[in-house]
């Protein structure tokens, strides 16, 4: 059996950008920025219930859908309709969902670092959840590879299984090697764009629980809706992968300006709000060394009330003395 190590590697590098980049970044985030990890435990989480919510529902509605007479035919608006239903149905659970987290953790998601660590550990899986909702080939290459990778024929015959179905076998894993190598970075690909959809979100959630203005919870909605509606479109017209991931990447530059755009602006506030506070600091620092002045010199005063007092005490005597003379 041929096996194709072009192929072998580019799998293996999208695996290492799945696991590796969000988890590097989460480390990063929690000892160098001091993130907390209930707010990275909390990203994770509160995407996973998400997930489930869709899952069920996107069945149920599917169903639905598929019977109605709008979507009869296969026409194109029928199709980016459905798409942008089904965007909408993912955004209202997943904002919702992060929404509901930043209420939850407070002051503890009170820095921006700590929407960015919300965002890495709610879009650590995105891209391979992505790629199962629908029907990417990023996650069915990966699972191929593992099949291929661990396929064993003479185990398969030692346990009884009939030559016939292991020669089957042996054909399906000679076709998955023959694959074109760079199908192997698809999934990687993927990971890396809806991770950084994943922190852009989080980050417009968080503007809206920070300084309590929800356009920024409506513009995430809206992102959301519009990002899945075009991923699910160009997957029903059966779009070349590449052509797609290209077109997604467009969305990944976005997202970089704008992690980049937020970091600076938040990092600016946060800094002018550090300053406030030494000088409050400082402030206070002076009203109490002028407290201990002022008393000081109250001090001093009374001293030299007793020290006056004492030598009108020492006239008076000796005038006394000397009417007695």
């Amino acid at each position: 059996m041929n096996i194709n190590y072009l192929f072998l590697t580019t799998n293996i590098i999208s695996i290492l950008l799945v696991l590796g980049i969000p988890i590097a970044l989460s480390v990063i985030l929690i000892r160098k920025f001091k993130v907390s990890w209930l707010v990275i435990l909390t990203g994770f989480v509160t995407f996973a219930i998400s997930q489930v919510l869709f899952y069920f529902s996107i069945r149920y509605l599917s169903g639905i859908l598929q019977k109605s007479s709008l979507f009869q035919g296969n026409s194109i608006w029928a199709l980016v309709l459905y798409a942008l239903l089904i965007g909408l149905l993912s955004a209202l659970y997943v904002e919702l969902m992060r929404l509901a987290g930043f209420i939850f953790l407070k002051k503890k998601a009170s820095s921006f670092k700590s929407a960015l660590g919300f965002g890495v550990s709610s879009g650590a899986f995105s891209g391979a959840i992505q790629s199962f909702f629908n029907g990417g080939l990023g996650l069915s290459i990966i699972i191929y590879f593992f099949v291929a990778v661990f396929f064993n024929p003479g185990a398969m015959l030692a346990k009884g299984i009939d030559t016939a179905t292991v020669s089957s076998m042996i054909t399906q894993v000679q076709q998955i090697w023959a694959a074109p190598w760079h199908y192997g970075l698809v999934l990687g690909v993927e990971s890396l764009i809806m991770l950084s959809v994943a922190v852009v979100l989080s980050a417009f959630v968080w503007k809206s629980v920070t300084y309590r203005q929800g356009m920024w919870f409506a513009v995430a909605v809206l992102y959301h809706t519009l990002f899945v509606g075009i991923v699910y479109y160009l997957n029903m017209i059966g779009w070349n992968i590449w052509l797609m991931e290209a077109v997604l990447t467009a969305f990944l530059l976005v997202n970089v300006y704008l992690i980049y755009t937020f970091w600076k602006e938040e990092s600016a506030i946060e800094e002018d709000e550090e300053f406030a506070e030494i000088e409050e600091d400082d402030e206070d620092d002076d009203d109490l060394e002028d407290e201990d002045v002022e008393e000081d010199d109250i001090s001093v005063e009374e001293d030299d009330t007793d020290e006056i007092a004492e030598v009108i005490d020492e006239v008076d005597d000796d005038a006394s003395d000397e009417e007695v003379k």
